[in-house]
């Protein structure tokens, strides 16, 4: 493989056809194929002779082939160094490659050259080395206070191996080609975390309730759209569930004019909610209840609760499952507030009595009194 540089005796071009960086495959083709000299031998070489009819000019960042320009990128010139250098290198200008070595060269090294180059395969090849999709599978499980993770690279019905284990990729034939790639994405999520793992009995585990929670709440989410997520019924005690709006029940005593509220946010005892405010003031992200749920303190049921008690005027210390307030609090309460409390008839009566207009109000001094 020779690459040129241009002069000034280069003939003309005419009517030249113009290819734009990576907007198509560069017009340089390459085989893979077995060594029918040596057994267990592969060798990659070149179809494409540079010459008259295909020039490089890596100064220029320009290959020219027949009659059309083709414009290069640095990454493109970078590939065509490393290739040339590997192909000259060889005497008859095929890279030999041993079996025991193919797996790695088609993963790392030919993925790269793919996206640039056209590369065909012998039959042999493409039926002893097979591109089996990755499927990724993360299994969870909670004991002895630890967060347990087994991560397993499945490559068809019988192959996986565990990439967070040492050198366990091992365990794979030499003919299944494991897509980099893929892992790479999957992997990057988890390394991404600072995580405080712990290698027990081959695998993770976690036991700093920070990062427990941050994995459950945080790093899982981005991982499923990857991983197919195994766990155990302990993992998914640790788990709280919130409904999608804390209950409010707001009454009216007739009697006395004042309001009669109510709250309630499902499996959480009162005690445990004060508690949570609190955290929520501290701008803490999760709390450990007393039957051991984890509970995610951004979840938006927490954020309405807090969000009511400021707009009825409760500081976090005095909130109770039940209290009284002065009937016009409940102006501070908006719209969607309203919509999904559960508002008994003395305050729905005294709510719609807020539709009269003013002048009807004023000409009915018994309403007045009522208010």
């Amino acid at each position: 493989m020779k690459i040129h540089h241009r002069d000034s005796d280069t003939e003309a071009i005419k009517d030249p056809i113009v290819f734009d960086e990576g907007e198509t495959l560069l017009p340089l083709a390459f085989n893979i194929s077995e060594d029918f000299n040596e057994p267990g031998v592969f060798q990659f070489h070149s179809e494409t002779i540079i010459g008259e009819d295909l020039k490089v000019f890596p100064y220029q960042k320009i290959m020219l082939y027949q009659n059309d320009f083709f414009f290069l990128s640095e990454e493109d010139n970078r590939l065509l160094r490393i290739l040339s250098n590997a192909v000259s290198s060889t005497t008859d200008q095929n890279l030999k490659i041993p079996k025991k070595m193919m797996r790695d060269f088609m993963t790392s090294s030919l993925p790269a050259v793919q996206k640039r180059f056209p590369i065909t395969f012998s039959r042999k090849v493409q039926e002893e080395f097979q591109k089996v999709p990755l499927q990724a599978k993360l299994y969870l499980d909670w004991r002895e206070g630890l967060l347990w993770l087994d991560l397993k690279f499945h490559y068809g019905e019988e192959h996986y191996y565990r990439p967070l284990i040492y050198n366990d990729h091992n365990s794979l034939p030499e003919t299944v080609l494991n897509d980099l790639q893929a892992e790479g994405n999957i992997l990057n999520i988890i390394y991404d975390y600072e995580m405080d793992f712990a290698y027990e009995e081959e695998q993770l585990t976690l036991s700093n309730s920070d990062d427990v929670f941050r994995l459950i709440y945080d790093m899982l989410p981005e991982l499923s759209a990857y991983v197919e997520v195994y766990t155990t019924s302990d993992v998914e005690h640790l788990i709280y569930t919130a409904p999608s709006s804390p209950r409010l029940v707001i009454d009216m005593n007739e009697k006395s004019n004042l309001l009669h509220v109510t709250f309630d946010i499902e499996g959480i005892a009162e005690s445990e909610l004060k508690k949570i405010m609190k955290d929520l003031a501290a701008n803490k992200r999760y709390r450990r209840l007393s039957n051991g749920k984890i509970v995610n303190l951004q979840d938006k049921v927490f954020q309405q609760y807090q969000d009511t008690l400021d707009r009825l005027d409760i500081s976090p210390a005095k909130a109770k499952s039940e209290m009284e307030m002065p009937l016009h609090r409940i102006f501070a309460l908006d719209e969607d507030m309203l919509k999904v409390a559960d508002l008994k008839n003395p305050v729905k009566a005294f709510l719609t009595l807020q539709e009269v207009d003013s002048f009807s109000l004023l000409m009915n001094p018994s309403v007045l009194r009522r208010l």
